[in-house]
């Protein structure tokens, strides 16, 4: 009875070792959710040139800022300078909207 090992830790033992060994194989490649990532890894000059160039053409100057009442900040542009309007086969393109009318019924 002593020498032999309970069915029970044959099932556990490896649950445990399989367990920490993905922990520490996740900790040190850095996946997490299917994207590899460094800490130490900083984007180049050129991306970070076209992350900027790419920023300032997409923002749009607010006609006005409203802030909800959990804290976000809500910049509202002119219905007709969406960044929608700048793919190019919307450009020139006529914003239509349909007029509703109310129908009074009477009883």
């Amino acid at each position: 009875m002593g020498g032999s090992p309970s069915s029970s830790s044959v099932v556990i033992l490896p649950l445990c070792l399989t367990f920490f060994l993905a922990i520490f194989l996740e900790r040190s490649v850095g996946v997490v959710s299917g994207l590899e990532y460094s800490k130490d890894k900083q984007p180049s000059g050129l991306t970070l040139e076209r992350i900027q160039k790419h920023s300032n053409k997409i923002n749009k100057p607010t006609v006005m800022t409203i802030e909800s009442p959990d804290g976000d900040i809500i910049d509202c542009i002119d219905k007709w300078k969406q960044p929608t309007f700048d793919h190019p086969l919307l450009k020139n393109h006529k914003l239509q909207v349909h007029k509703v009318y109310s129908k009074r019924f009477s009883g």
